[in-house]
């Protein structure tokens, strides 16, 4: 069955238009199982493509996609596997980068290369394999090597169309050291992969699939055959950076990698009393003083701008509202003036008249504020406060300041023929009292008179004063509101936080306390989600030979193998319901192992939920273990002090022993000894096996091995099987000596 792949994509930290982070998402949707990100000329995606693609629990490899050149022509490597931190092949890169035009590439891309630096602020080092930025082909492959990567030409077909002399580099390339071709490439027709394929395989090459994903509308995943994915997959678990062991502390559950940084952000750790304070200092300055400062921003416009602005607009208003007001008085001199033309009254009469009403207006909220009238000679004609002045010249009169005031009012009628003019005054009724006040004054050019009127500006002042107290009583409530409001969220958010830490600091003990408990067993463990093989133990991992990078890129059919002896297993794999996790019985089957021959097991399968997903933990107990072995309580003591080596095995497939005595012990060399060891024809052990099944037991057949010795050595066995308990009790007896009689 084919496996959905996609080894060649790119981002837009080349020429891609999709983040690394979009790429995995992208990747995910459409079933991808496993990719690698492979942007020209740079590996700086990788860690975000990694982290994105960890979150999906889906497996990635390390990337990149080299531009090459042989005998003057453009060739593209694809490198695999290797080490994204190697500083030969980063200093290369950078080389290549700085070389390269700005526009080549999309702009981003290109101003965040022309700023990259070596890991952890490091100048270039000196080895570089492009130092002109021409990365030659041959030169290519070795760099890739050395960073522990296999090395693949991409898309042979479209950079060589002409079939027999793309054969022809592919073959000089292959002496050169190329590990594969890019034979499964979705742009090639299917007689063209064909092609590619056939001749991978007759000069010893390596398929990769890939379909050079560079937009949204691109195609994320290509099929690949099984038998090619999993050569592919064991030519890099050959690679230095899927070799190595991980150490405890880099081994993680699934997940974790992926929401390391963020529970390093929320203090995993305990912390001590003193950080403690000083982180919760912290968490609440960073509430506290946002809002502050927005308070403060808050006051400052309404003093700063609102205030000031509101000051001059009531003080227009007020103006406003004089000059209107005067408008209207000087209408009724205007009216008393028309009734004299008409002929109705004399001037006298209609003067006398218009004085009178004009005299009686008041206005205000106190009704005390008035109109007065005057000549331009100047002599007040009527002043409803101080009758003392009417009639008489006011040349000299002056206020206390020393303005001659009503000269001043008769001057500007003169010039402009109304306006506004500051004084001061007596304040309204009251003669004791004087303030600055503001007048606008009109003049009445039938009888050559002067009316005007006018506002204190303390009056002005006091109402400002008046809003401004409202405001400040405002402010002040809705900021101690504001305030109060504040401290509830601090003390609910300073109580989450504590809880969110005791939760924290509990799971991270949880977490110790599992990781200790599933590390530190003797059987093996392994998580499956999505038979795909997510996590496994240490015991596991020594188990299988594999490492825990490697185990990223297996599914459970590659460690247990659909054989018969496994039958039982998958029955009962595909027959549990996730959603129901009891544990199913032990049973036995076989594990693959890495490099060696399968292990006999025991094996219990167990469904789980694991962060909303079905899954299974998967038991692992070597028989070889699980029973006693090189002890004397299964045997007697005159057995294992006997030169004759006794034995105890399974009656099935290799017949793994079960029990021996120390003779027997030294006659193997395998951790798992199996009496199958002991013929070097596999067809006489399964002979051996039927005559066993069909007659019960075997005698004195002859067996020669070689001993620790480097010496030829003949053994007499003899067996019996034990059919209630599935086992074959024997003896081997050394008869060398006899035979050589």
């Amino acid at each position: 069955m084919p496996i959905l792949v996609n080894f060649h994509t790119h981002s837009n930290f080349s020429d891609g238009d999709q983040t690394p982070e979009a790429i995995a998402a992208g990747l995910a949707a459409a079933g991808v199982r496993y990719a690698a990100l492979t942007d020209h000329d740079t590996v700086e995606s990788w860690p975000r493509f990694q982290e994105a693609m960890n979150k999906r629990g889906l497996a990635c490899l390390p990337g990149v996609e080299l531009t090459t050149y042989l005998d003057g022509r453009e060739l593209h490597l694809l490198g695999y596997g290797f080490d994204p931190q190697h500083p030969d092949l980063l200093a290369t890169l950078l080389s290549m980068r700085q070389a390269r035009e700005v526009e080549v590439q999309s702009i981003a891309g290109s101003l965040r290369r022309r700023g990259a630096n070596l890991p952890n602020g490091q100048d270039a080092p000196a080895v570089s394999a492009a130092p002109d930025g021409r990365l030659e082909t041959v030169a290519a492959i070795d760099l890739v090597h050395q960073a522990g990567g296999k090395v693949f030409w991409a898309h042979p077909l479209a950079s060589v169309p002409d079939l027999r002399m793309m054969k022809n580099i592919a073959v000089k390339l292959k002496d050169a050291g190329l590990d594969g071709l890019e034979a499964l490439y979705t742009s090639f027709s299917e007689s063209q992969r064909a092609s590619l394929v056939e001749m991978a395989d007759r000069h010893g090459l390596l398929v990769s699939a890939g379909t050079d994903y560079h937009t949204g509308s691109g195609v994320f995943g290509i099929e690949m055959p099984r038998a090619a994915w999993i050569r592919f997959r064991e030519a890099l678990f050959a690679s230095p950076t899927f070799t190595e062991k991980l150490t405890s502390a880099e081994r993680t559950f699934p997940g974790e990698r992926a929401s390391r940084h963020q529970s390093e952000s929320t203090h995993f750790e305990p912390l001590s009393r003193g950080t403690q304070w000083g982180h919760r200092r912290s968490y609440i300055l960073r509430i506290f003083l946002p809002t502050l400062i927005a308070i403060g921003l808050f006051l400052a416009a309404i003093w700063g701008l609102i205030l000031p602005s509101f000051e001059q607009s009531l003080l227009e208003r007020k103006r406003e509202l004089i000059r209107e007001l005067t408008n209207s008085a000087w209408s009724i001199l205007a009216s008393y003036e028309r009734d004299e033309q008409s002929g109705r009254l004399t001037r006298e009469q209609a003067q006398a008249q218009a004085i009178e009403r004009v005299s009686a207006l008041r206005y205000g909220p106190e009704g005390l504020d008035y109109f007065w009238i005057q000549d331009l000679t100047p002599r007040m004609i009527m002043h409803p406060y101080r009758s003392d002045l009417n009639g008489q010249e006011l040349l000299s009169f002056t206020d206390p300041r020393g303005v001659a005031i009503f000269v001043e009012f008769a001057n500007l009628v003169r010039r402009e023929g109304e306006g506004y003019i500051d004084y001061v005054w007596q304040w309204k009724d009251d003669p004791a009292r004087l303030e600055p006040k503001e007048s606008y004054v009109r003049g009445f050019a039938p009888w050559g008179w002067v009316i005007g009127t006018g506002l204190y500006t303390d009056d002005v002042s006091e109402e400002i004063a008046r809003l401004e107290q409202s405001l400040i009583n405002s402010s002040l409530a809705i900021s101690g509101a504001v305030v109060l409001l504040l401290v509830f969220v601090l003390q609910q958010s300073l109580r989450v936080e504590r809880e969110r830490q005791e939760v924290l600091d509990s799971l991270r003990e949880s977490t110790e306390r599992y990781h200790s408990l599933v590390e530190a067993t003797t059987e093996g463990t392994l998580l499956i989600l999505d038979e795909r093989c997510r996590y496994a133990n240490p015991t596991f991992l020594k188990m299988t030979g594999y490492t825990a990078r490697q185990l990223e890129f297996l599914e459970l059919a590659d460690l247990l193998p659909r054989e018969v002896e496994n039958q039982a297993i998958w029955e009962r794999f595909e027959q549990l319901d996730g959603e129901s996790p009891v544990a199913g019985e032990a049973c036995e089957g076989l594990l693959n192992h890495a490099d060696g021959p399968a292990l006999d097991c025991v094996l219990t399968l167990s469904p789980i939920v694991f962060a909303g997903q079905r899954g299974f933990i998967l038991l692992v107990r070597d028989v070889a273990r699980q029973s006693t072995l090189l002890t004397g309580e299964a045997i007697s003591h005159a057995a294992q002090t006997v030169p004759v080596a006794i034995f105890r095995a399974r009656a099935a497939r290799r017949a793994t022993l079960l029990e021996m005595n120390p003779a027997a012990r030294d006659l193997f060399t395998t951790s798992q000894p199996a009496l199958a060891d002991l013929f070097s024809d596999a067809a006489e052990f399964e002979t051996l096996l039927q005559t066993l099944q069909a007659d019960g037991e075997i005698k004195n057949h002859i067996l020669h091995l070689e001993t620790s010795d480097a010496a030829t050595h003949f053994f007499s066995l003899s067996a019996r099987l034990v059919r209630e308990a599935g086992s074959i009790d024997g003896i081997l007896e050394d008869v060398t000596f006899a035979r050589k009689q």
